[in-house]
């Protein structure tokens, strides 16, 4: 049997209806494909996206085959040849969804290695519009809405997994902010006040605030309407935060505060003497 014909039994396995035989497999070409451009290239055209995008589909799946697959997942796209082909492919056949769907579970460690392949997903801009062309309206956001909702904002004030999970999933909502139609999509599920209740976080961790400031910055840019909700949540309570980050000690933290005042301004939402006496000297710091 010739290499890649071993390579293609392997595949074959994953639709095996033995639960370790499908374990085995899939720990195998893990196994395989880290580390090995030329591997990661054999099994794309032995068809491992289907098979993976199958079994993360698939309620049935053990967490201990999920956790291979979703290894495999995530080495896939760092190849710098053909990972953002990876990327698209796996995204169109509702990968990212099926990911999103692992973050809200129990298992620490299915957890840990689904943040990791959505952050490697996420680095190609093919992946969210093959992802939102594959879920229905607003479903990709709905996923991730329930995990931000879901979030206890007196504990996320430490760098842990709770808190790591939550600014995934705010990331994915200005991700997904790449147009006005989108912007309106992510708007109409009510993210905008689930944002707005993280970032009036009395104690939430730096990171989190610099993820949610970013989501605000895509959804608002460029979009009026957004921007004139934005600025009238809790009486300008959102404008205040908003100036008070910006004069943050972090300069991740100032920068997306800078830029969202600056949509603000811009669309008429916040006072622009606020920003020029506020962002201005923010951004010098830089």
């Amino acid at each position: 049997m010739t290499a890649a014909a071993v390579h293609s039994s392997y595949v074959q396995k994953l639709g095996s209806s033995d639960p370790d035989e499908v374990y085995g497999a899939l720990r195998t070409i893990k196994n395989s494909v880290i580390g090995s451009s030329s591997k990661k290239a054999l099994y794309m055209r032995l068809e491992i996206v289907p098979a993976v995008s199958t079994l993360l589909a698939d309620a049935a799946t053990s967490a201990r085959s999920r956790e291979q697959a979703t290894a495999i997942v995530g080495s896939l796209v760092r190849s710098r040849e053909g990972g953002a082909a990876a990327a698209a492919a796996l995204a169109a056949r509702g990968v990212v969804g099926a990911l999103v769907g692992q973050l809200a579970g129990g298992d620490a460690r299915l957890v840990e290695v689904t943040e990791r392949a959505l952050n490697a997903l996420l680095e190609h801009r093919e992946t969210l519009a093959a992802a939102v062309a594959a879920a229905t309206e607003g479903e990709l956001v709905g996923q991730v809405l329930a995990i931000i909702d879901a979030a206890d904002v007196t504990a996320l004030g430490a760098q842990g997994q709770g808190q790591a999970r939550v600014e995934l999933a705010v990331l994915i909502v200005g991700r997904l902010c790449d147009s006005e139609a989108r912007q309106y999509m992510v708007a109409n599920t009510g993210v905008i006040a689930a944002l707005v209740r993280l970032l009036l976080a009395p104690r939430a961790h730096w990171r989190l605030q610099a993820a949610t400031l970013r989501a605000l910055s895509a959804l608002s840019y460029e979009n009026s309407e957004i921007c004139l909700a934005l600025g009238a949540v809790q009486d300008g309570g959102v404008a205040a935060a908003v100036l008070r980050l910006a004069r943050a000690g972090d300069a991740t933290l100032r920068l997306y505060a800078c830029q969202v005042a600056a949509n603000l301004s811009r669309m008429r939402a916040m006072a622009a003497r606020d920003v020029q006496a506020v962002a201005v000297p923010a951004l010098v710091r830089l």
